[in-house]
């Protein structure tokens, strides 16, 4: 699932939300890097470092149309993949395989 990220003051974030951006202090030194999920004691030291602010992400809100034509794109860009390979059980497992995984995604 794609994610959107939004700006949010520190005093606002939450436990458990993810970091979209590194967190870099005032001279540029990384803190925190991109993917870090955030837990009370993450938060508070960058508040000791006078962070005002970070990115976070957050997922995409689709309706349930869209989220049905995203899985149909994905299971069709798949078999467009794996359509010079039918008839090969082998194959036909491995294409179960990767649209399972893109799906749960």
């Amino acid at each position: 699932m794609k994610k959107n990220t939004e700006i949010r003051i520190l005093d606002s974030v939450q436990e458990g939300e993810e970091l979209a951006e590194d967190v870099k202090d005032s001279n540029g030194q990384l803190l925190i890097s991109t993917g870090k999920f955030l837990d009370k004691k993450t938060i508070e030291f960058l508040k000791q470092r006078d962070i005002d602010a970070v990115t976070i992400s957050v997922p995409e809100q689709l309706t349930e149309d869209q989220q049905q034509a995203r899985k149909d794109e994905i299971i069709e860009t798949i078999n467009h993949k794996f359509r010079k390979l039918e008839n090969n059980p082998v194959m036909e497992e491995l294409r179960n395989l990767v649209v399972a995984y893109r799906l749960k995604g």
